[in-house]
């Protein structure tokens, strides 16, 4: 805390969320107490003289007790089911309240009261839920700062505190940070309240260790998912600063955003606050219950095997030529003026990814590949200078046919608007995305999604793409403007064509979590309106049935039997609890569709398959490190731990590049040793028999072993002095001994 002079008046410094402020102290002399809350008989005023007895007595026992950085405890209170009465408070080591906040409507303080508006252009000590940005305050975690003026040491206290109990305090402060957020979405009547899920908090800690967190974890081994949802990200969160100070409304304040989603619903129930010293990054995020489970193998029939090989083989190549130059155009277009187009022409590398990256989608689908050709690319090229040229110079939408544009010359025109050959088929891609490298897989992923009812195209991009029958391919972009130009004629006898593919799906070429299952016959077979269909994830054995055509939210179902004769044959499938994961394959039937070859009504049977593009490295060695204080018994090759005694053991990978670098941690006995996702060990009672803790990564099949021995508490210690110190503070004891002189602990 630094105490400053301005003009006439003294200012602290102090901290909110994450801001340093300046506070005229002469305004927090105003009152002599801190915080006012609840209602009735459960309405207390918190001063400096405050005691958690004396809150206890009016708001009944604290709901959550932790431990506080500040050297003593923090409390979250409130008096039933719907938060009421909500106080929040932490202490000193000397049981002073350091930190006060609230949630509840009926709060106030000196300062600002809940439902006032905050001042933007005070520099306060208000750490607020608000509103959108109407500026009502819903909620504030402010600081004792009479304390900080009295106690110069208190922001050291927090910061030796934190290293000494990281993970115990990042524990602490998620759940109440939970329970917070619960409040807010109670007070102001949204859906869904979220869940502290123990062993997915030790997760994320465990992941941290290896560079890593569960938001990039879950995105790295499905690429795209809906078992999570990040909240905020924050950056430059540094607590070798004096002024950050970690509090449960950096989570909570979380709570006013998507204000309908009820998570519940949703499976987004679990909650993760992560801090991540090293980056200095605090994220806030919700998971699905179930989003850490590991996946039941299925096995895979050979054809989807060799389609997975030929699949990221081409894949590989594609990201490869992405990345292989810096630049997108051997030529590069100009769309400013109507006389002086200039089409451009892309890298022969980019040009080549591409067309890689449409093969990988096709060959896993069992359907034939496509062929460069440099009239498609010439016409899509054409295409999307044109169209960017009547956007952003005419302010015209984009669209498939139009009129030549004054000043446009002939020929370019001409190219723009000629089909590249027989068979022809002509996607067009709009987007507010700057121009990179990266766009050109994105409106490729686009058009593979199509699943955007609006612009009625239902699936057309992605018929293009996936038709047997075409041949040759052309890609064009222009700024946000994308084109594919199809043509040819390929032979083939392909009965159907599916979205995900029947066959082997990759993970990158999808663009959303959830889309639209699509089905179409090109012969033989004849959806009905009475047909049905069930979707199966052999992995997990859950089903999925659609028996009537209904378009919700949730799901939809529905059979397309009349229309452009493209589009016909087909049936639509969506659910929004339909997640896959890299390894999982669906077993999709359709019953009650016509073979016109036997004139009979049948079922349809066929499996989808889905999987990373890159085949990911594994862990090829893990090791446990055991502190170098623990003392071994040589008769059973175990390390001597004691009761209630915790001790951090580390897991070494030897490549934290890996994807699947998730670790699990198991006992032989967690009756007699517990053991945490990121390896907190505790002894729980003592035993003769060792207890063994694994630590391994099923993916990779590699594990580690360290046996414990667990002792008891009470025996003789001599020459040595033990601490033994839970995280949580239900144990503190220790035995000194000097000169060899023995003394007995119990």
């Amino acid at each position: 805390m630094k105490r400053i002079k301005m003009g006439l008046i003294f200012f602290e410094w102090i901290i909110f969320g994450i801001g340093i402020f300046l506070i005229p102290t002469d305004i927090l002399a105003v009152d002599d107490y801190l915080i006012k809350v609840g209602t009735g008989n459960n309405e207390i005023t918190i001063t400096e003289k405050t005691t958690v007895s004396e809150i206890v007595s009016v708001l009944g026992e604290a709901k959550l007790e932790t431990i506080s950085l500040f050297g003593g405890h923090s409390y979250t209170f409130y008096t039933d089911d719907n938060y009421s009465n909500y106080l929040y408070i932490e202490t000193t080591s000397e049981d002073k309240i350091i930190s006060f906040g609230s949630v509840d409507p009926s709060y106030s303080t000196p300062k600002y009261s809940y439902g006032g508006k905050y001042n933007y252009t005070d520099n306060t000590y208000l750490g607020g839920v608000q509103i959108n940005d109407d500026g009502t305050i819903r909620g504030g975690i402010y600081y004792n700062l009479r304390l900080f003026s009295s106690n110069r040491d208190l922001e050291d206290i927090f910061k030796e505190n934190y290293k000494k109990y990281e993970t115990e305090y990042l524990k602490s402060l998620a759940e109440h940070s939970v329970l917070m957020f619960n409040a807010v979405r109670t007070n102001m009547g949204y859906p869904g309240r979220l869940i502290f899920d123990e062993d997915i908090f030790y997760t994320n800690e465990q992941l941290k260790e290896h560079e890593s967190n569960i938001i990039n974890y879950l995105f790295n081994i499905s690429k795209v998912t809906n078992y999570m949802t990040t909240f905020s990200t924050k950056e430059n969160v540094d607590l070798k600063n004096n002024y950050y100070f970690l509090n449960p409304i950096q989570f909570a304040h979380n709570a006013l955003s998507k204000k309908n989603t009820d998570f519940t619903n949703t499976h987004l129930d679990r909650a993760v606050f992560s801090y991540e010293p090293d980056k200095k990054y605090l994220r806030a995020a919700v998971v699905s219950s179930d989003a850490l489970d590991r996946i039941p193998k299925v096995e895979w029939t050979s054809d989807e095997k060799q389609k997975l090989i030929d699949a990221r083989t081409l894949y590989k190549k594609a990201e490869e030529n992405l990345r292989k130059d810096k630049a997108i155009y051997e030529i590069g277009p100009s769309y400013d003026k109507a006389d002086s187009l200039v089409a451009g022409k892309l890298m022969p590398s980019k040009r080549q990814a591409v067309l890689d990256f449409m093969n990988a989608v096709r060959v896993g689908g069992g359907l034939p590949m496509l062929e460069n050709r440099d009239h498609n690319f010439e016409v899509a090229q054409n295409k999307a200078t044109l169209i960017a040229y009547r956007k952003y110079q005419l302010g015209l939408d984009m669209d498939h046919t139009f009129p030549k544009p004054d000043g446009v010359t002939d020929e370019f025109y001409n190219v723009s608007m000629a089909p590249p050959g027989n068979s022809y088929g002509e996607n067009l891609y709009q987007s507010n995305y700057a121009l990179s490298t990266d766009l050109l897989f994105l409106v490729l992923q686009s058009f593979l999604d199509d699943t955007n009812e609006r612009n009625g195209q239902m699936f057309s991009h992605r018929q293009k793409m996936l038709d047997p029958k075409m041949k040759y391919f052309g890609f064009g972009i222009a700024q946000g403007m994308g084109s594919n130009e199809f043509s040819g004629t390929n032979s083939n006898d392909i009965e159907v064509v599916a979205w995900p593919s029947k066959g082997v799906t990759l993970f990158e070429t999808l663009e959303s979590p959830n889309f639209h299952w699509t089905v179409q016959f090109l012969k033989r077979y004849k959806v009905l309106d009475t047909t049905t269909a069930k979707v199966k994830c052999l992995n997990t054995n859950q089903e999925w049935i659609f028996d009537k055509q209904e378009t919700r939210s949730t799901h939809k179902y529905k059979n397309i039997t009349n229309g452009l004769s493209s589009l016909n044959n087909k049936v639509v499938i969506y659910h929004q609890d339909i997640t896959p994961r890299a390894g999982y394959v669906y077993e999709i039937t359709l019953y009650g569709i016509q073979d016109e070859i036997t004139n009979t009504t049948v079922n349809y049977t066929y499996r989808s398959a889905f999987e990373n593009g890159i085949e990911e490295k594994i862990i090829q060695n893990l090791k446990i490190l055991v502190p170098s204080t623990l003392e071994k018994d040589s008769k059973t090759n175990s390390y001597k731990v004691y009761q209630n005694e915790i001790v951090k053991l580390n897991a070494v990978i030897d490549d934290t590049s890996v994807l699947q670098k998730r670790l699990y941690w198991t006992s032989s006995d967690p009756s007699t040793v517990s053991v945490t996702q990121n390896g907190i060990t505790q002894v729980l009672k003592p035993s003769s028999t060792p207890v063994t803790i694994t630590v391994s990564n099923p993916e990779a099949g590699v594990l580690d072993t360290v046996r414990i021995l667990p002792q008891n508490i009470s025996l003789v210690l001599s020459h040595k002095n033990y601490q033994f110190e839970s995280l949580d503070e239900t144990l503190k004891m220790s035995a000194t001994t000097s000169n060899g002189n023995m003394t007995e602990v119990s």
